[in-house]
């Protein structure tokens, strides 16, 4: 089996990151690598207007929540969700720390690694240097937590209802489809 050699990875102190506001669950034994879509902050974000857009993602997972009558409905998390985030361009940013559980998947936090695309894969599919470094990336994990190919999964295999109800799409229904070719490409790296 090939060593994957590890990505160039954007740091924290790099886009500026805010630090956790509050203690953070230590991660267990790492199962799932688990792939999401921002569907805002991301599309034509490339460059220093990416780090923008994950320091506003951090600011919108740790900032409170009130409905339009004042109550409050969420809680602000410590820290940004999501481990690793990248951009269209395929820029990888370090999210929340890897010994942390994430903010991005209930039910799996304990024994997942959140992955977050910028942009919106509902309709379209991912950038090619986007892809290319998600399957870097994904090869990485992988190898790194003896992940199935298998458990290389979107946020929707995790839970599909939104807190309000409603059945989430993400990683977006193009992203989705393309997720049988995505865990391919990684076996192929691994194996080249």
């Amino acid at each position: 089996m090939k060593i994957i050699s590890k990505p160039y990875i954007i740091l924290r102190r790099d886009w500026n990151a805010r630090n956790p506001t509050d203690k953070m669950n230590y991660l267990s034994k790492i199962n799932y690598l688990v792939i999401h879509h921002t569907t805002f902050n991301g599309d034509n974000k490339i460059g220093e207007y990416a780090k923008e857009a994950v320091l506003d993602i951090q600011k919108y997972h740790m900032s409170k929540k009130y409905d339009n009558q004042g109550n409050l409905i969420k809680n602000k998390w410590a820290d940004i969700g999501y481990h690793y985030l990248i951009s269209m361009d395929g820029q990888i940013f370090q999210g929340r720390d890897i010994n942390f559980q994430g903010a991005h998947a209930y039910g799996l936090n304990d024994k997942s690694i959140g992955i977050a695309l910028l942009g919106n894969f509902s309709h379209k599919e991912l950038y090619p240097s986007q892809m290319r470094s998600l399957v870097h990336l994904l090869a990485l994990l992988k190898q790194k937590y003896s992940t199935p190919s298998t458990n290389i999964i979107g946020h929707r295999d995790v839970i599909n209802l939104n807190p309000d109800g409603t059945i989430t799409e993400c990683p977006g229904i193009a992203l989705y489809s393309q997720l049988s070719m995505i865990r391919s490409s990684v076996e192929n790296l691994l194996s080249s």
